[in-house]
């Protein structure tokens, strides 16, 4: 479970970890994508997962109405 401190992108031996910022992980996914094969099999579903997962980052993040 992640808690922000972003060690693991610091001490990554292969560099392989970028963090971002929740609501912008569809960008970082639309930007950087994945190994090419996986994308060309997966690309569709892997940004609309990624949407998806910053729509509601974005949603948290709005004040609740009262």
């Amino acid at each position: 479970r992640c808690i922000g401190c972003k060690l693991c992108e610091r001490w990554c031996p292969w560099d392989a970890i970028d963090m971002v910022d929740a609501t912008k992980v569809d960008e970082a996914v639309a930007d950087k994508g994945g190994p090419p094969e996986y994308v060309a099999r997966n690309g569709p579903r892997l940004l609309e997962v990624a949407r998806q997962l910053a729509e509601l980052a974005r949603e948290q993040r709005t004040p609740a109405k009262k």
